[in-house]
């Protein structure tokens, strides 16, 4: 359905689909993480964004540091987001099934 969903926005409606997945959160928070301590209560604390339109602080903020990570496999998804903002879609690619 997300892909199906993408296609439509992309090749019907002539929009851009940028991916950020949410593995990347635990991967920017735990590459914050200073001892193992702090990791386990991190990978026990996570919290999946849940379905609706609103997001608790604790997503807020683990969005917000993902957002700042360089790199943490978002460096490419943001990279794409750049080129097709500052109007070059040659760059984009379509979206497909991972």
């Amino acid at each position: 359905a997300e892909v199906d969903a993408a296609k439509r926005v992309e090749e019907v409606l002539g929009g851009a689909v940028i991916e950020v997945p949410l593995a990347a959160v635990m991967h920017a928070e735990l590459a914050a993480a200073k001892d193992d301590k702090t990791r386990r209560r991190i990978e026990r604390s996570l919290v999946e964004p849940p379905l609706g339109w609103s997001l608790s602080k604790a997503v807020r903020d683990a969005m917000d540091r993902t957002m700042d990570q360089s790199g943490g496999g978002l460096a490419e998804e943001f990279a794409i987001l750049k080129t097709v903002l500052d109007g070059n879609t040659e760059a984009y690619r379509k979206c497909k099934p991972r």
